[in-house]
C-alpha cells in the first residue's frame, strides 16, 4: 500500500470512528430525552412492538420502540412506519444532508446572502469570526453596532450557529433594559451572531398571541423527482412568553393551510384542542399558505448540500412569508408525526430503501 492509500485509509477510519461517536451519543441523547414524555405503564402491545421491529430490522439494527409508544399514548394511533428521532437524526439525516457542511452553510448571518429573494426581518448588525459588520456587509466597530442597537430601540439578538428548540433568543429593548443591559448581551452571547428587528406578523398570527412571532415550519426534501414538500406544522407562543418554543403548543397543518383539530402541548406532548386564548385548531387557518410552501421549495432549490430542510417562516401583514431560519441538521419531527402520522408517509419505504441502500 502507498503512502497516500495509507494517508486516505487512516482518514477514513478516522471519519468513521468519528461518526459512529456522535451517531451514538445522539441516540442515548435523544432516548433519554423522549423518556420524559413517557408514561407507564406502556400502551404498545407485543404485537405492534413485534411488528414495529420487524418493519425496521430491515433497514437498522439501531431501532427503539419508544417513539413508537409515545405516538400510540399521545395520539392513540400506531403506525410500523412511525421515523424515530434517533433513526433520523443518525443514520438518515446523515445520508441525505452533508453534516460537515452544516454549520458553516447554516449561519443565519449569510441568509441574506443566500436568499436575496426572500423577505426577512431587517438586519441591525451582525457579528462574524469576532468582526462585526452592518446590514450591508460593511465592517463596523463594536461600538457602531451597540449604536445601531440604541438607535432602532429594539432587537431580537440570535445566536448565528449550532443552536435550536428557541435557544440563543434574546430580546432587548431601549426602554425597558437600557443600554447596559445590551452591553452585557454582548459579552455573554459568544460566537456569531446577528442582530435583527422585530417582525410585524400578519393580523391573523397577531391575534392569536401578540407577545411572540409564531411559527410555521415546513419540510421540504429533494428526490430525484425534484424538490417536494413533505409536511408542516405551526408553533403558537402562550401567556407570556416571548419566545413560542417557552410554554407554547404545536398542531400539524394540513396542506390547504388548515390545522387539524388535534394540537399538543410543547412541554408534555399531551393533546390539546385549542390554543390558550380560546382559538380552537379546527376552526384555524395559516395565512397565504400556498404561499410559505411555495417560498421553501424555491429556496431550497439553491441549498444543494442538504437534501432535508425544515424551514421555519412568519407571514408580513403585506401576506408575504418572511424567512425566520433554515434548519438543515436536527429539524425536529416528533411533532410532525404526533399530528399527521409517519413523517414521509406513503413514500416511507421508497426514502429508506435509498437511504439503507435496499
Amino acid at each position: 500500500m502507498k503512502f497516500y492509500q495509507i494517508h486516505e485509509w487512516a482518514a477514513h477510519t478516522v471519519e468513521n470512528s468519528s461518526k459512529n461517536i456522535r451517531w451514538s451519543l445522539r441516540r442515548k441523547r435523544l432516548r433519554r430525552g423522549v423518556k420524559h414524555f413517557l408514561k407507564k405503564p406502556y400502551q404498545l402491545t407485543s404485537k405492534q412492538k413485534k411488528e414495529a421491529k420487524a418493519y425496521w430490522k430491515q433497514y437498522t439494527k439501531h431501532f427503539s420502540p419508544l417513539w413508537h409508544e409515545l405516538f400510540l399514548q399521545k395520539s392513540g394511533k400506531f403506525d410500523p412506519r412511525y421515523v424515530p428521532d434517533d433513526i433520523m437524526f443518525t443514520e438518515i439525516e446523515d445520508y441525505l444532508n452533508c453534516y460537515d457542511a452544516s454549520c458553516g452553510i447554516d449561519n443565519k448571518c449569510n441568509y441574506e446572502l443566500y436568499f436575496p429573494e426572500a423577505e426577512q426581518p431587517k438586519t441591525i448588525f451582525r457579528r462574524m469570526q469576532n468582526v462585526y459588520r452592518d446590514a450591508d456587509f460593511n465592517v463596523i466597530s463594536e461600538e457602531d453596532a451597540i449604536a445601531n442597537c440604541l438607535k432602532e430601540g429594539v432587537a431580537v439578538l440570535k445566536i448565528a450557529t449550532d443552536v435550536g428548540y428557541g435557544g440563543g433568543v434574546k430580546f432587548w429593548s431601549l426602554k425597558d433594559d437600557g443600554e447596559a443591559r445590551l452591553r452585557k448581551l454582548f459579552e455573554v452571547m459568544h460566537g456569531d451572531l446577528i442582530a435583527q428587528s422585530i417582525i410585524k406578523q400578519h393580523p391573523v398570527l397577531e391575534n392569536l398571541h401578540k407577545e411572540s412571532v409564531s411559527c410555521i415550519r415546513v419540510v421540504t426534501m429533494v428526490t430525484k423527482e425534484g424538490v417536494e414538500y413533505v409536511c408542516g406544522y405551526f408553533r403558537m407562543g402562550q401567556g407570556s412568553t416571548k419566545v413560542d418554543y417557552d410554554g407554547g403548543c404545536v398542531c400539524s397543518i394540513k396542506p390547504d393551510g388548515s390545522l387539524y383539530d388535534i394540537g399538543f402541548d410543547n412541554g408534555t406532548c399531551n393533546p390539546v384542542t385549542a390554543h390558550a386564548s380560546g382559538v380552537k385548531f379546527c376552526d384555524f387557518t395559516i395565512p397565504c399558505y400556498e404561499a410559505v410552501k411555495q417560498k421553501a421549495l424555491e429556496l431550497h432549490k439553491k441549498v444543494g448540500a442538504f437534501r432535508i430542510i425544515s424551514w421555519d417562516f412568519s407571514v408580513s401583514p403585506e401576506e408575504e412569508p418572511i424567512l425566520i431560519e433554515m434548519n438543515c441538521m436536527y429539524g425536529g419531527i416528533m411533532y410532525h408525526q404526533l399530528g399527521m402520522g409517519p413523517l414521509f408517509g406513503d413514500k416511507t419505504d421508497q426514502i429508506l430503501q435509498e437511504v439503507f441502500h435496499k
